[in-house]
């Protein structure tokens, strides 16, 4: 895509787990960030970070109901339909990082320092290609189970 010299380009990554083990574990320090595009803005409002959030979750709300399925945006030239608490955003070519929190956004200088705020802080899911067991999981004396027809039962990798 040619990107039109009007228009703002909103770099954009995420943080998760890599495997389904870190995930299950809450293993923080084995999250990673992966660069997912970015996305195209008209303007720069107070609110601009909100407005790039909303059209990364395209997946939750733009449904056509004529061609039966979800419609991603033009401006949207990443591979997210949805985020949460996991993504990082910056204008490009300055350094203004915005990290999403459960409520709002924080503010960093570096992607770098984004990074370490958002794994200190957030919550965040295994990336969408990571092979996932479905069911609770809950943690207890250091081991991780998951709940199967209702029983608790560890999982040992």
């Amino acid at each position: 895509m040619i990107i039109k010299p009007n228009k703002i380009k909103i770099n954009v990554w995420q943080v998760g787990y890599t495997t389904f083990k870190d995930f299950a574990s809450s293993n923080r320090k084995n999250a990673k960030c992966v660069n997912k595009g970015y996305v195209l803005l008209d303007s720069l409002d107070d609110y601009w970070d909100e407005t790039v959030w909303h059209l990364l979750n395209w997946g939750c709300w733009n449904y056509d109901k004529e061609k039966e399925h979800y419609i991603k945006p033009e401006s949207v030239q990443s591979p997210l339909d949805h985020c949460n608490s996991d993504i990082i955003l910056n204008i490009d070519g300055t350094n203004v990082y915005k990290y999403a929190m459960s409520v709002g956004f924080g503010e960093e200088s570096s992607l770098e320092k984004a990074i370490k705020k958002i794994t200190n802080e957030c919550d965040f899911w295994p990336f969408p290609e990571v092979r996932r067991i479905s069911g609770a999981i809950k943690h207890k004396d250091g081991k991780v189970f998951q709940n199967i027809n209702g029983e608790w039962i560890e999982i040992t990798w």
